[in-house]
């Protein structure tokens, strides 16, 4: 199971990279996730929201068996934009964590973007929201689009 989750984050982080790397094109929108992608985050969310992420703080660090920092838990929060899926209404504070792989830089380049699209889910034990796997992604007009087109939500 613990091999499971470090592939995961580590495919997670490959390919956030990418979206990184893909910046440079218009709005931002090559490299985006498949359409299929969008949907199985859509269904297994039970929020899917818009955020300007206003606060990121590394609250636990995971360390490789070397001593070097391997993966961290991002505590984020920030103000509901929009709200695609569940009850949360626009303005309201949300709170969730993410795992990550370790970068230098990794809260400065989540500060740096606008908006992100955040599919969480509530965490049984603690009630607290958690973004799933491949679930936080930076908002384009390309993604949104697919997730529209996916859920249907809005019409050309």
């Amino acid at each position: 199971m613990q091999h499971f989750v470090i592939f995961a984050i580590a495919l997670t982080t490959f390919f956030l990279g990418c979206q990184k790397e893909n910046r440079g094109a218009k709005e931002g929108d090559l490299g985006l996730p498949p359409a299929e992608l969008i949907r199985s985050n859509f269904s297994a969310a039970d929020f899917v929201l818009s955020l300007k992420p206003d606060s990121l703080k590394i609250v636990k660090t995971i360390y490789a068996d070397d001593g070097a920092p391997g993966y961290v838990i991002v505590a984020v929060a920030g103000k509901v934009k929009d709200c695609y899926k569940g009850n949360l209404p626009v303005g309201e504070l949300v709170r969730y964590r993410f795992m990550a792989e370790f970068e230098k830089n990794l809260l400065e380049n989540w500060r740096q973007k606008e908006r992100l699209l955040v599919f969480l889910k509530r965490d049984e034990k603690s009630g607290g929201l958690r973004a799933i796997e491949f679930g936080q992604l930076e908002e384009t007009p390309g993604l949104l689009d697919i997730l529209a087109e996916v859920q249907n939500l809005r019409k050309d």
